[in-house]
């Protein structure tokens, strides 16, 4: 049948592999994998950002403070077990 293993054949890292070489193709698999997981911290970011704002309005406090907020330090927490499980991530998609 003329669509067996057209799936396969059909991704871009395969053609971009194939074309420009192995360096180049991990290099545009990585940027797929970190791509994909930015979109999740960035939708949680975001989230954070009104709660930062929010609270700085209520307070009333001037902008040079907003990153002093508790939600501010707690998001930081949140991206450093994000980059931890992203590299992990790609430490066994690597493999």
């Amino acid at each position: 049948m003329i669509t067996n293993g057209f799936l396969e054949n059909m991704q871009p890292l395969n053609f971009i592999k194939d074309y420009y070489g192995e360096k180049m193709g991990f290099y545009f698999a990585w940027l797929i994998h970190y791509t994909g997981w930015l979109i999740p911290v960035a939708i949680i970011g975001i989230i954070f950002s009104g709660f930062i704002m929010d609270e700085a309005v209520k307070e009333n406090m001037p902008k040079e403070k907003w990153l002093a907020s508790p939600i501010a330090i707690i998001y930081g927490i949140v991206i450093s077990v994000w980059i931890t499980l992203l590299h992990e991530s790609w430490k066994r998609k690597e493999n």
